[in-house]
């Protein structure tokens, strides 16, 4: 800690007497107010002091503050939030720890965390996502079953891009750092046609990101073998038929084509002996159209259309050696190439703001939505180590969904609400697999060859599920308000596939239901000056046939599978504040404690840190000059629930000091700034090594680090 507190010396220093060089003289500045965010991700947009669940939001400041450019960059700043790395770029996420870690050969996409990028559904697939030319990002801890359905029993995350207001402006950043990375991106913004009599604004962003990745390569003896090229654009359209009506037709095209190669046998540190790296790549296409009409006389009408489709690629060295030179045990190579569609139609109806035609609400909203998603995998996997090795399968899986949706609002007095949320879902889910190629294996005191696979099969489960909330709100005083809330979300039943199953398999082929009820308290505070403004909230979850995923197998053949396995209680706090304590300075807080387990055992479930932390202190007085740090941390915790090895305990320091006049912005910034070797991945299994004599179930320890010391400049134009 002393380190850090020497370092947060040094930057003010600096940043000081750098101001004191200029020949402008440094005016005085003063304590300002802190601004009132708004929520978006709760149906109704709602001033964030005013928002009853447990939220974080990032402004467009605050992600410049943190050097961020994928959503992952802010990951270790958010209460109660894991990543599970494995990929390229991570994209699986864990709130209070509800949540899955891969979609490796066999799992589903459904998952416990929506991802949303304005209207499109990125669950699962949100890594991709960049950071630039974001309005903000908001993270919704708890159920939201109430309001999204599945895939958001344990939250939502949900960036919203810069929206196309006809304001016509240009912006462009770029950033060169080490380990040869490079970005470059460009927004611009304002109306086509006649700009006095237009009705039709646009917004269009593209941002681009290379790096050659952290790793070195020994054995191929290159630098680059995990790097990534990634492309993120989107084009908004926002036509304006007339004052109460609106058509916004929104465009993504996402690329990102990345090598794949994290993994060795001995856990040498960012370095790997693979002699056939694999690829994380992923292009998606998609187009969304949001249309609003406020024309009818208690009510506004809002339809939302949205169509992805997304290819993907992710294959790996299974071996993470080679077998020739006897650094592995066997050589073996896995690829799922996957194709995803999905469509959804909303159709919504709030009531006006100044007038509602129910006497019992003083504010509604009600709905109907519709969900198609099919995804198609061809798995291929090659083991040289015996003679006929291979493995191809097949597979399909298909969901659809219907549901029917509501809110309500009662004032109940001058300075007190209560807010109910109901929804009913329909969920049906279809999955065929078909085994193309069996890998047969030779028995050696028979000779015999046998089939590691079953056939595949064709396995279906419907499910009607109800979702529900319940939240006061009470201002206790002109600075407290109290909330109270009820959330009760649902996991759907569902199906394991049968990809890589092995033959005569007991694993199940389907699960049942998982109900979720919690119960929060919280308690907001913003002082007279606005300068402070905290929240703090206890949360307690109880989770009924609680849906958890495990694995069985060796080297490159695993059954990854979905089992209920009883009851789990979650409970926990969060803190969030942000002060601005004296003139130029401000310090922003996020803590969170968290305690899981299932009943009837000690051990904690996987993705439950006992606690994190992340401060970040500013400095930005008005000569220009400016700098911050932040100290971001996290308890030890268990990665799986079907082993008991766990990621250390870690804490990073990033920082960053910069200069900005006029259009211009130039920052110099460092993360993981004293280089500690902090775990993203953790796997236990046995992979064969060498040192093992091939004896069967000899199970090891195997990690993959997170990015070390790198450093960089940014410049940001605006115009």
């Amino acid at each position: 800690m002393h380190k850090f507190k020497l370092l947060l010396i040094t930057i003010v220093v600096v940043a000081y007497a750098n101001g004191q060089t200029l020949n402008t003289p440094k005016t005085e500045s003063s304590v300002y107010e802190l601004p009132d965010y708004i929520v978006t991700g709760t149906l109704w947009d709602t001033p964030i002091q005013n928002v009853s669940e447990s939220v974080t939001l990032f402004s467009e400041t605050a992600i410049k503050d943190r050097e961020a450019t994928h959503f992952q960059d802010l990951v270790n700043a958010i209460p109660n939030l894991t990543v599970t790395g494995g990929n390229n770029r991570s994209r699986y996420f864990q709130l209070r720890g509800l949540g899955e870690n891969s979609q490796f050969e066999g799992e589903t996409p459904d998952l416990s965390v929506r991802f949303l990028i304005d209207d499109f559904d990125f669950t699962g697939i949100g890594g991709i996502a960049s950071l630039f030319d974001l309005k903000q990002v908001e993270i919704i801890r708890g159920a939201q079953s109430s309001a999204y359905g599945v895939n958001a029993s344990a939250g939502i995350i949900k960036l919203s891009t810069n929206e196309a207001n006809g304001e016509e402006s240009s912006k462009a950043k770029l950033s060169i750092g080490t380990h040869n990375q490079r970005s470059f991106g460009y927004a611009k913004g304002g109306t086509l046609g006649d700009k006095t009599n237009s009705k039709t604004n646009y917004r269009l962003s593209i941002f681009q990101n290379n790096t050659d990745g952290f790793i070195e390569n020994e054995f191929l003896n290159k630098k680059d073998t995990n790097q990534s090229e990634e492309t993120f654009s989107l084009l908004k359209l926002r036509h304006n038929p007339s004052h109460q009506s609106s058509i916004q037709t929104s465009f993504v095209y996402a690329d990102a084509k990345a090598s794949y190669d994290q993994w060795s046998l001995n856990n040498t540190y960012l370095k790997t002996q693979s002699d056939d790296p694999g690829d994380d790549n992923q292009r998606s296409k998609g187009i969304s159209i949001r249309m609003n009409s406020n024309n009818l006389k208690n009510f506004s009408l809002t339809s939302v259309t949205s169509l992805l489709h997304t290819d993907s690629l992710y294959s790996y060295d299974a071996d993470w050696g080679n077998y020739d030179s006897f650094t592995s045990g066997y050589d073996g190579f896995l690829s799922i190439d996957r194709d995803r569609k999905s469509i959804s139609q909303e159709i919504r109806i709030d009531s006006s703001e100044d007038q509602s035609p129910n006497p019992m609400f003083d504010k509604w909203t009600a709905g109907i939505y519709f969900n198609k998603l099919s995804e198609e995998s061809d798995i291929n996997y090659l083991d040289n180590f015996e003679d006929d090795g291979r493995a191809d399968v097949f597979s399909d899986y298909k969901t659809q969904s219907f549901s029917l949706f509501s809110k309500a609002e009662n004032n109940l007095n001058e300075i007190s609400k209560i807010t109910f949320g109901l929804r009913f879902e329909y969920q049906k889910v279809n999955f065929t697999s078909v085994t193309l190629n069996n890998a047969d294996y030779t028995d050696y005191d028979t000779m015999i060859s046998y089939p590691t696979l079953d056939s595949g099969s064709e396995v279906s489960k419907k499910d009607n599920l109800i979702g529900g909330s319940i939240n006061y709100q009470n201002k206790i005083t002109d600075d407290h308000t109290l909330f109270l809330s009820y959330n009760h979300g649902y996991k759907a039943a569902g199906v394991n596939s049968t990809s890589f199953r092995p033959i005569d398999s007991s694993f199940p082929l389907t699960f049942d239901t998982e109900k979720i009820n919690t119960y929060e308290i919280g308690l907001a505070y913003v002082n007279p000056g606005h300068t402070y403004q905290a929240k703090f909230n206890i949360f307690y979850l109880t989770r009924n046939n609680a849906q958890l995923r495990d694995a069985g197998g060796s080297k490159g053949f695993f059954t990854y599978f979905t089992s209920n396995q009883g009851d789990a209680k979650h409970y926990g706090a969060e803190y969030h504040s942000q002060w601005n304590f004296i003139s130029d300075w401000s310090l922003e807080t996020n803590l969170s404690f968290l305690k899981a387990t299932r009943d009837n055992t000690s051990r904690d479930l996987a993705n439950a840190p006992k606690y994190k932390y992340a401060f970040l202190i500013k400095y930005t007085p008005n000569n220009g000059f400016y700098s911050n740090i932040s100290l971001t941390g996290s308890d030890d915790h268990y990665e799986e629930n079907g082993h008991d090895l766990k990621r250390e305990a870690h804490s990073v320091v990033n920082a960053s000091i910069g200069y900005a006049k006029n259009q211009w912005d130039i920052s110099l910034w460092v993360k993981n700034l004293f280089d500690h070797d902090y775990t993203q991945r953790v796997f236990y299994f046995d992979n064969y090594h060498p040192e093992d004599g091939y004896v069967a179930d000899s199970k090891r320890f195997y990690k993959a680090s997170g990015d070390p010391l790198n450093y960089g400049v940014t410049i940001n134009y605006d115009w």
